[in-house]
């Protein structure tokens, strides 16, 4: 479960800090050959997988290994990176769908996406399958 793998997660300097938590493509622009993060809004303390896991949910599958082995250029992935990934991703999902709740034009897309996450990817997780990255 989810809580398991965040409990058991070390918070260190090579895992844990500030993050932006909310790295879509919607919040990246290009400069000068660079990607630039705007939108700070979610920005907190948290572990460094969280961001990953927000942009590999905003990228085709097909780009996830190619998108960790340019990661992997700068910064070491733990040895449980796929799982605590996963993980993330599902968390992050009841987060967005909790913001989403209030507004009444997302209701639809709501009543459509909370099953299909529950069924694809928190389901499969909770059954230590992979969903991304097999």
């Amino acid at each position: 479960m989810l809580t398991e793998t965040l409990r058991a997660l070390d918070q260190n300097r090579q895992t844990h800090g500030i993050i932006h938590a909310d790295t879509h493509k919607g919040n990246m622009l290009y400069h000068n050959g660079q990607i630039r993060l705007i939108d700070f809004s979610f920005c907190a303390f948290g572990n460094f997988m969280f961001d990953l896991a927000i942009c590999l949910s905003d990228m085709k599958e097909h780009l996830h290994r190619a998108f960790l082995a340019s990661y992997q250029s700068l910064r070491t992935l733990p040895d449980d990176h796929q799982r605590l990934i996963e993980g993330l991703f599902v968390g992050s999902m009841v987060g967005t769908f909790s913001y989403w709740v209030p507004n009444p034009s997302a209701q639809n897309l709501l009543a459509t996406k909370v099953p299909q996450i529950a069924r694809d990817y928190a389901a499969r997780f909770n059954r230590g399958e992979h969903f991304w990255l097999s």
